[in-house]
């Protein structure tokens, strides 16, 4: 054990800390931690396909480096991950010295009792490990804050990061994705501009709605011109029967006038014809 004062503070710390294993206590997790993940993985997966990112995304997956001395592995199991600039492809784990990196972004969702590890020890690991962004969430916390986190600095020091004043942190390694506490229990996403990013059910569900009140429109635009068509035609015949009342009113005007005329005609015809006969002159 003499070696290790020759190696500093943090290499000591990789070289003793206990690997993530399945009988260790913290890596029993109830429903509110894996449906966390469940619930943020999609959201991550089907942003980085919409925006064409090249994100490698595991949830659980084993990162894996050598301890600074000797042969033996140390070894960490992030609820989710995610590697930019990396290849999707089927992995058994994320091997540090095979990828050439580790992971840009980790996050952990802290119970009860992994809450000592995955505040005290994990953001060793992750410094240790070269991580660049790593976030705890802690549903069930309640004498602090549910997130927090540790990123590099300019000087690439591993340091707190704290969340803003709207509890938001505004994520670099995600390309400027925030991650905020919803409801108090779940962890959510806004892309840089703010907006929240939905699950793919969610997704589904609004563009459905959208479909739906897409549809329910046209519906209405189809019955609105029906309806105007047909009140335009009601219109039509209104006119024309009008039109054909009009004219027949003014054919029956005028055979009464032409009528008129003729009675008129022969009225004066007769008086004249009187007035000859009274003044002698028919034969």
């Amino acid at each position: 054990m003499a070696v290790l004062t020759e190696l500093s503070d943090l290499e000591q710390f990789l070289q003793t800390v206990a690997n993530d294993e399945e009988d260790s206590p913290w890596m029993v997790m109830g429903d509110l931690q894996v449906r966390g993940v469940d619930l943020l993985k999609p959201i991550l997966l089907q942003h980085a396909e919409r925006t064409h990112l090249p994100w490698y995304v595991a949830s659980y997956l084993l990162i894996t480096m050598p301890r600074p001395l000797g042969d033996a592995m140390l070894e960490t199991a992030p609820d989710l991950l995610v590697a930019t600039a990396a290849e999707d492809r089927l992995r058994t784990s994320w091997s540090i010295p095979g990828e050439g990196k580790a992971p840009d972004f980790v996050l952990e969702v802290a119970s009860e009792k992994s809450w000592g590890r995955d505040n005290g020890d994990k953001p060793r690991i992750y410094d240790g490990m070269g991580v660049q962004e790593y976030v705890l969430f802690a549903p069930e916390r309640t004498n602090g804050p549910k997130l927090s986190g540790w990123r590099r600095d300019a000087a690439g020091q591993f340091v707190g990061w704290p969340v803003d004043k709207r509890g938001v942190l505004w994520s670099r390694a995600l390309g400027g994705l925030g991650l905020y506490v919803e409801h108090g229990q779940w962890l959510r996403i806004l892309d840089a501009e703010g907006r929240r990013l939905p699950t793919p059910v969610e997704l589904a569900r609004d563009e459905r709605r959208r479909a739906d009140a897409e549809a329910a429109r046209a519906e209405a635009e189809a019955m609105a011109r029906a309806e105007a068509e047909q009140r335009a035609a009601a219109e039509s015949e209104q006119r024309a029967a009008a039109e054909a009342t009009a004219r027949l009113e003014a054919e029956r005007r005028a055979a009464a006038e032409a009528a008129a005329r003729v009675e008129a005609e022969a009225e004066v015809e007769r008086l004249r014809a009187e007035v000859r006969r009274l003044r002698g002159e028919e034969a």
